[in-house]
């Protein structure tokens, strides 16, 4: 698997989804599915970072 940063990818998913509404005029439940994918991914490859327990104050 190639690694680029996170700035990087979303460039590229928002190039394919800008591909994606030039070339797919009707919608539909495949391409509304294709499109949370794409989205989604950016969450699933680069999660936001979770506080840990020591950086919690009471």
């Amino acid at each position: 698997m190639i690694k680029i940063d996170k700035q990087a990818y979303i460039k590229l998913i928002e190039e394919d989804l800008d591909y994606l509404n030039q070339h797919c005029k009707e919608e539909s439940l495949e391409l509304d599915h294709i499109k949370a994918v794409l989205c989604f991914s950016i969450d699933l490859l680069y999660p936001e970072p979770q506080p840990s327990a020591k950086n919690i104050n009471p």
